[in-house]
């Protein structure tokens, strides 16, 4: 079956979309005016100023009050599981994994959920201009997807976008065919790119044949917003972690120490414990480089407050106290681990933490 290329282009062609050259930097794009651009360099990637501050719980309740009557809502996917392709739930998709993957009957027509999603491979990209390596991801799907599905999907796509206050006519988007790598064979993809101020803030994806060992391919409509982005630019303040919070640290913290806590916490949130291999590599990883930019090893009210907010669109696998403490003690444990290193004075055992070590440390010093 071939992709409905054709037929979307016809409708974001009846829908006011047509394809402009930005007259700033030559960026091509299918956009309803010339003034706006999806490059985040250019001069034209503007926004309409908001009076008041949204936030990312705000946010997800515009979506709820959209999407309620014409889709199902599911629980989010745990953020680890033993079936996923990646070693972290990364995408809205995986709410729909078991039906996916195990083939099991579609019980819904139409479903969304508002996934937490975690990305690794954002590490060294982690920046106030729009990157981390946790985000929430609302998404809405369709398993057994006609074109005409997917493109009432887009409808309900610009819906969610323009309940959030950015205006259609600001946004700028790009078409694309690809070859899709997920599933268990290569297979070809149907890709619509929403940009708002230069950045990318959503996607729209249709696949006419997802591979399927025991029955016929799946036609599916995968649609999925950023919410951190897109309120960050909503608001249009200085930094991406400003929509994240909390406001106090953010305004005072590097972006690397706030995604570094919030990413973990929502790892053992999980039951993701620090260790040598897979998730608990990645714990540490985010661990070691938290631990560098701290003066002290305490990141207890960033963490709690990251539990928290987690915790608003799901339930966790640990206590928040329990996730709270496992953060804790590999930051002190990091941050012990490189004073040793400065010091060139030996911890007594790997799990040591500072205040012990800091003693010691202090003891020799007086002899």
């Amino acid at each position: 079956m071939n992709l409905p290329t054709t037929m979307l282009k016809t409708y974001l062609h009846d829908s006011g979309w047509r394809t402009h050259t930005c007259n700033s930097c030559g960026t091509e794009a299918l956009k309803k005016t010339t003034e706006v651009c999806l490059n985040a360099t250019c001069p034209q990637a503007g926004f309409i100023p908001r009076t008041t501050f949204m936030s990312l719980a705000e946010a997800a309740g515009k979506f709820d009050g959209i999407l309620e009557h014409s889709h199902t809502k599911l629980s989010p996917a745990p953020i680890v599981h033993p079936t996923y392709s990646s070693l972290f739930a990364s995408a809205g998709v995986n709410a729909v994994h078991e039906t996916i993957f195990s083939e099991t009957a579609d019980e819904y027509r139409r479903v969304y959920v508002i996934q937490p999603v975690i990305r690794t491979q954002f590490f060294d990209a982690v920046s106030s201009k729009g990157s981390s390596t946790s985000f929430v991801n609302p998404s809405f799907m369709q398993l057994t997807a006609s074109p005409d599905d997917h493109i009432y999907g887009i409808e309900r796509l610009f819906d969610c976008l323009s309940g959030l206050g950015i205006y259609v006519g600001n946004m700028a988007l790009s078409l694309s065919e690809r070859t899709s790598q997920w599933g268990i064979s290569p297979h070809r993809k149907l890709q619509l790119d929403v940009h708002y101020r230069g950045l990318q803030i959503a996607d729209a994806i249709y696949t006419s044949e997802f591979p399927q060992s025991t029955r016929d391919s799946l036609s599916m409509s995968d649609i999925g917003i950023g919410l951190e982005r897109a309120v960050w630019l909503v608001n249009g303040s200085p930094s991406y972690f400003d929509a994240i919070g909390p406001h106090a640290h953010a305004l005072t913290h590097a972006p690397e120490l706030l995604d570094g806590v919030r990413t973990m916490t929502l790892m053992a949130l999980g039951g993701v414990t620090p260790g040598r291999t897979n998730q608990g590599y990645q714990f540490r990883r985010l661990a070691k480089r938290t631990a560098s930019l701290l003066t002290v090893p305490d990141v207890r009210k960033l963490a709690e407050h990251y539990s928290r907010q987690w915790q608003t669109y799901g339930p966790s696998t640990v206590s928040d106290a329990d996730a709270i403490a496992t953060v804790e003690s590999e930051v002190d444990k990091q941050f012990a681990n490189a004073l040793a290193a400065e010091t060139g004075f030996t911890k007594q055992t790997p799990d040591e933490n500072t205040e012990t070590f800091l003693q010691r440390l202090l003891l020799r010093g007086s002899t």
